[in-house]
């Protein structure tokens, strides 16, 4: 994993080095002609901008590889056990295969994408419908003898300041509720 840090650490070093690059050379250019205005009897050696290049080059080494480690190591942080998090009663359930994307710019450019999804109701501690949708990638269901329900659940890891979360659900239908059918289209 540091291999992988220091890689990404390069990467930050060439972006970090080309703007302290764009930032040094101009202040050693302005050095040497205000040195060149207020002592003109001193020749400023012409090896000086130079020099505050070469820093500024070191520096971004420095900078870029501490800062690619520890994002490598981000993978490295294991994820907490899943927990549920909440439980609906199902009222009705649904799949949907939604296509959605979006199209910008001057030039045409964008995405088009496809994924199925369950549509459920169920009902709210007020008396109301609501609707709940859940991907498909992240949901698997189950056959119970109990009644319909859907379990939530949610798992975190912590890195530094930063908690991030992944979401799953666990469906559960009665027995015999979900048809299979398998048809060939010739057409």
């Amino acid at each position: 994993m540091i291999i992988v840090g220091v890689i990404i650490g390069l990467v930050y070093t060439l972006l970090v080095a080309a703007i302290l690059a764009l930032v040094f050379m101009p202040l050693a250019l302005l050095a040497e002609w205000i040195f060149e205005r207020l002592a003109p009897w001193s020749r400023l050696d012409e090896t000086v901008p130079t020099f505050i290049l070469a820093i500024g080059i070191i520096l971004s080494l420095a900078i870029g590889m501490c800062a690619g480690i520890p994002t490598a190591m981000i993978d490295t942080v294991e994820w907490g056990e899943p927990e549920c998090y909440v439980t609906h009663e199902i009222i009705n359930l649904a799949d949907n295969n939604e296509i959605n994307g979006r199209i910008h710019g001057r030039y045409v450019r964008g995405y088009i994408g496809e994924e199925t999804t369950y549509h459920y109701y169920y009902e709210r501690s007020d008396g109301g419908m609501d609707l709940q949708k859940a991907n498909a990638k992240n949901t698997i269901i189950y056959y119970t003898d109990d009644e319909p329900h859907a379990d939530w659940y949610r798992k975190s890891r912590t890195y530094w300041w930063n908690t991030e979360y992944e979401y799953s659900c666990k469906i559960y239908i009665p027995e015999g509720t979900m048809t299979t059918e398998f048809t060939i289209d010739m057409e």
